[in-house]
Parts: C-alpha cells; structure tokens; sequence
C-alpha cells in the first residue's frame, strides 16, 4: 500500500529529481528523519503553510538565486527544485490565463515564477526556497507548499486585515477559500493532504501605535483559528505545528520604531507560550537589506538562512516532541 502511494506521489511530482544537488559550496540539512510506516496512510501527502507578509513574499532577487556565480553558486541549486511542490493560485499580471495549479517550484529572472511574489518583472524568493530543501532533505519525500502572502495588517480593526471576522469578510476568508481550492486539487489527484506544520513571517505591518500593542492576543485567535479551520476541512490531519517567525530587532533609535518593535516581539513570544505546539525562530542576527522600506527585509543571504532557521525549528519540536 505504501508503494502504491509513493508512486501516486511522485506521479503527481512529476519527474521526481534531487531537490538538493551539490553545486559549488556547500549546503547544510539536518540529517533525514527516520519515517515510520505505521505513521503513514496510503496517498498522504506532507503540506506545510507558508503565511505573512513581504518577508513572506519574496523579498530577495530572484536573479540572484537562479545565478550560478551568485555567492560562489552556493545556492544555485534552490532556484528550481521538481520535489517542492507549491500552490500556484493562476491569473496573476506576471502570469495571465495560468490556471490554478500545484507546480515544481521555480523562481529566477523573467521566468514564469510561481512563489506567488506577483512581480511583473522579476521573482524574488523567500523562506520557502531553502526551507523546502531541507524539508525534503529531512523527510525524504517530495514537499507541498501552500504560500499564501499579504501586505496587510494583523489587527481585526485595519480596513484590511488577516484576522477572522464574524461581521465581514477579511484576508483569513480569501486564505481559508484560496486552501480549500489547493486541497480539493489533491484530494481531486487522490491523494490526502496533511498539514505537518503552519509558518507565519509577519509583524511589520503592525507598526502603527493604534495596532502594536495588542498584537499578542489577535495572534493567539489567528493561530487558533488557522488550526481549527484546517483541521474542519481536513479531519483526518492530525497535529499542525506553528512556527512564527520573530520580527528583526533593527537596532534602530527610540524615537523610531523601537516601541511597537518591542510590543510586537512581545506579542510573538506571547503567541508562542499561549498556543500550544509552537515555536518561535529568532532572527536578529540575520542580515538586512538597507536599500528595503523602513529597513525591513532581510537580505539574500539572510531569506535563505531564516528558510533552514524555520525548518530546524520546525524539527527540533518535532523531535522533542
């Protein structure tokens, strides 16, 4: 039975490559997980969530990644990896008329990118192109990724929000329907979606004095409410980790982004204690881009490190458990 869905698997893969193959430099994964078989129904899939924001998005220049010379050509082989499947939502200005689908994971310069950053001219990439790689390093099997990337606020009362809402639709709607469509397209390939962990890359949004300092508890709902809403659609999931992404310490002067930076940390850490089977990734010495909007985004080299840093927790939990 296990072989019948492996071969499912990879037949909805595609030609199933190596994900991770040695270029010049050297690229460090924890060492596989060893993977019981009486933890495995037939046609089970790994899916993982990728959620937030513009360090969510993609950041990085994709040329950069997709460049052999970039960094010695260290990570050149994470451009385009054929065992990452991730969710292409379709129709988007890069992309007109693409319909919605699961597809290898590919992003560079002018290619037909699908790590949903929606930039017309170029991909940039974000966690999930290392973070797939040492998923798939460490578990042994093709990954599915759901990324799903706003530049919205967390907070239930900004006009637009990724908080759940009973009086209106908001971003949590778009996000839940975007999922049932990606999951109905497995299930539709007989295969059964289990969603092993949930990542959420956010907080810059919520700068604004009005937001900040609630920002712990409208966390703790969203990822509460995430869970629960996975698990209503997909009964048969079982546990899903989170793991939050902390926001970047800037080192900045007080009198400027220094207190809501303190509220929102604040906040992440709170999250992390209050729901259970959850991490937090520490960033702060990952490094910036000092060209991005109110020195923000991580730079290159510190989007690809954040992506194995969320793994590594991700696993450790994992393992701890």
């Amino acid at each position: 039975m296990r072989t019948a869905a492996l071969l499912t698997l990879l037949a909805v893969c595609g030609a199933a490559g190596t994900a991770v193959a040695q270029g010049p430099g050297t690229l460090t994964f924890p060492a596989p997980l060893e993977v019981d078989a009486t933890d495995e129904e037939p046609g089970e899939i790994p899916v993982f969530f990728l959620l937030g924001q513009s360090n969510a998005v993609g950041p990085a220049g994709g040329f950069l990644l997709a460049n052999p010379f970039f960094l010695g050509g260290r990570y050149y082989p994470l451009h385009e990896q054929v065992d990452l499947r991730i969710w292409w939502p379709g129709n988007t200005p890069q992309r007109p008329r693409s319909p919605a689908a699961w597809e290898h994971y590919k992003t560079g310069f002018f290619d037909p990118v699908n790590n949903s950053s929606h930039n017309p001219i170029e991909g940039g990439y974000g966690p999930e192109a290392s973070f797939g790689a040492a998923a798939i390093r460490s578990l042994g099997r093709p990954i599915f990724l759901f990324k799903f990337t706003r530049i919205v606020a967390l907070h239930p009362d900004a006009q637009q929000t990724f908080s759940k809402r009973s009086d209106r639709e908001t971003v949590y709607d778009d996000l839940i329907g975007e999922w049932r469509k990606a999951s109905d397209a497995l299930r539709a390939a007989g295969l059964v979606p289990k969603v092993l962990g949930a990542i959420w890359v956010h907080g810059e949004a919520d700068f604004p004095p009005s937001l900040a300092p609630t920002y712990g508890q409208h966390l703790v709902r969203f990822l509460t409410d995430v869970r629960a809403d996975v698990l209503r659609m997909n009964p048969d999931n079982g546990p899903m980790r989170w793991v939050v992404s902390e926001l970047h310490d800037r080192h900045v002067p007080a009198n400027f982004f220094d207190q809501a930076e303190a509220q929102i940390r604040a906040g992440q850490l709170q999250a992390v204690r209050t729901v259970p089977d959850s991490a937090l990734v520490d960033t702060d010495d990952l490094g910036l881009d000092l060209g991005s909007p109110n020195y923000v985004h991580f730079d290159p080299l510190g989007v690809i490190l954040l992506g194995e840093r969320i793994f590594t927790a991700w696993r450790r939990a994992d393992t701890d458990r």
